[in-house]
This record gives C-alpha cells, structure tokens and sequence, in this order.
C-alpha cells in the first residue's frame, strides 16, 4: 500500500489537494497531513517514517517547502516529491531538491494525475530493487543498491550497506536468491554486489570501499566471468 504525505498550513488548499487525491488515485492508499513543518519533521527526523510520496506546498508556515525537500532527500531518498504552489516564479528554486513534479494549484485538478503517475512509477520501480531483511523480531526494507556485500559468521549473516550493517538469519545461498544479477558470490559463505568491486587478485576480491574479502578457487572463475561481463 502507497503512503503519502500532504505538507499545507492552507487548510482549504489542503482539503482541495486531498480531494483532488482521492479522485486521482487507482490504487490503495494511506494518507497523513500536515499543517505545519514542525509535525511533519517530528514524523520524518525522529520517528524515521519514509512517505512514498510527500505532496509539498512551497511556502509554508515558518519554513520553506524547498528546504523540507532537501531535508526529506536526505532522510528518505527514494521519496517522490511534488511540489504545488500559487507562486510561478518559485519553477527555477524548485530545482535546489531532488522532486519528481512542480504545479500551480490553480490548475491541481490538471496536472496531479500526472504528476501521481510519474511517481507511483518510480515507487513501483524502487520497490521492485528492494529486500526485506528480518531480525529481533524487526524487518527492515533495504535498497539493494546500498548493499556491498554480505557474509555468513556462524548463524547470522551480517549484511553490509553504505550506512549500517544489518543481521539476518537468511544463508547466503538463500540470500542470494532475493537479489539481483549484481550480486555474485567469492565465497561459500560471501555474496558481492559486483558494483562495488575495484579488482580481483589472485585470493581476493577488492572493493571499492577497500575492503578486502577472500575469493575460493571453486567461484573465482564465475565470479570473474559475471564481473567482467
């Protein structure tokens, strides 16, 4: 289910956005608003909710839309911005933050079924490149693009991102499964995501990160092969 956000301190533009949503949306969907910034980074900054798709007015309250973009680009990068605004002359500033659309309110009714559109799209397209990794209880959705490798200790595989390291009692073999044609295994125990390799030597893979990992006899030439490829 797609969730969005609604960022509006004009309680009649609020409602009008919302309605215009419903009639726009095919499928489902769970709505949050907000009056004001302070709320929505509260949700964003401390209690880490990633919004599908945040709908930003650019002015607001105390605070400009742009720079709460920019904000949510950095805590939440898969997240599709629109911006709307009753202010034409914000269309160049819009372009400081990463956004999917930019819409005069006036014409909302127009070009929000466009703009949804386009960022259902790219929600669809990310999800697909998505894993879930469960541990304690707690499941964490993680981009397979962040993923540098993963390695089997024991019991627990520990899977290493640009960010955190995360734990699963997923094998490797079982692991792989779930990820793309990037990732190949050096070792029984080691799944690469071939993105982050800077070179292979004789008994290791080197990474980007330079971190180095061993290499098997046994993998090492379909490892080359799928690298080299």
């Amino acid at each position: 289910m797609v969730t969005i956000a609604i960022v509006e301190d004009n309680i009649y533009c609020l409602n009008m956005i919302s309605q215009q949503l419903r009639e726009s949306m095919e499928e489902e969907y769970v709505l949050n608003t907000y009056t004001n910034t302070e709320d929505y980074l509260n949700v964003l900054l401390n209690e880490r909710i990633e919004f599908d798709v945040v709908i930003l007015d650019i002015e607001l309250d105390n605070k400009s839309g742009i720079d709460l973009a920019i904000q949510t680009n950095i805590t939440s990068p898969l997240t599709q911005i629109i911006f709307v605004t009753a202010y034409i002359n914000y269309a160049s500033d819009v372009y400081e933050s990463k956004h999917v659309y930019f819409m005069c309110k006036e014409r909302i009714d127009q070009y929000l079924p466009i703009a949804l559109e386009r960022a259902l799209t790219n929600v669809h397209n990310f999800e697909s490149q998505m894993i879930y990794l469960s541990w304690n209880k707690q499941t964490f959705k993680v981009s397979q693009r962040d993923i540098i490798y993963a390695e089997r200790d024991y019991r627990i595989t520990y899977v290493y991102t640009k960010n955190e390291v995360y734990r699963t009692s997923k094998k490797i073999n079982e692991l792989i499964n779930d990820l793309n044609s990037c990732f190949c295994m050096c070792h029984k125990s080691i799944v690469v995501n071939l993105n982050y390799v800077k070179d292979i030597q004789r008994n290791t893979v080197i990474l980007k990160t330079d971190k180095t990992l061993p290499i098997s006899r046994s993998q090492k030439d379909d490892f080359k092969k799928n690298f080299n490829h």
